[in-house]
């Protein structure tokens, strides 16, 4: 018998999958034979309907919090409270992300702010409630990343994308 358990705070924060997800990665790590892995993490890969692991997969903790920042880059959560909430030291949480994911979590947050930033602004026509919104604190810093990521500023994207039409066949 193999008993998990997950640290409340973890259950709170989560959806579901991101549960799924972290048990299935922690069940793995736990059977020790390839016959085991062979024969268990199929059958519970397809009840739970989740996607195929392999070995470069990212630790539980990383790959939840990129989940999470993916989702919702603009909440402010510090890297310590990450590093606490994944059970890792502070610098091997920012060495192992970067190691995974290519960036560091700080990095990839405002890449992501950046893609969010990109969804949205036709939507909302005040480039401050952007900045607010995708979780910038004010609008310089928000138009600095996003001309450093995007190679335009926020107002001149917006406007060539007003000014460009997609026609798919």
């Amino acid at each position: 018998m193999i008993c998990l358990c997950i640290n409340k705070e973890l259950v709170e924060d989560s959806s579901a999958e991101n549960l799924q997800i972290l048990a299935l990665s922690v069940l793995k790590k736990q059977l020790v034979t390839e016959q085991q892995k062979t024969l268990i993490l199929p059958l519970v890969i397809s009840l739970k309907d989740l996607p195929q692991w392999n070995a470069e997969t990212l630790e539980p903790g990383i790959q939840f919090f990129k989940n999470n920042i993916e989702l919702h880059p603009e909440n402010n959560i510090s890297i310590e409270e990450m590093a606490r909430k994944a059970f890792l030291s502070k610098y091997y949480f920012i060495k192992s992300f970067k190691q995974g994911v290519g960036l560091t979590p700080h990095q990839f947050q405002i890449q992501n702010r950046v893609r969010k930033a990109q969804r949205i602004i036709d939507k909302i026509p005040n480039l401050t409630e952007v900045a607010l919104t995708t979780g910038f604190c004010d609008q310089s810093h928000f138009i600095k990343q996003f001309k450093r990521i995007v190679g335009l500023t926020p107002n001149c994207y917006r406007n060539a994308r007003c000014h460009t039409e997609f026609n798919y066949p």
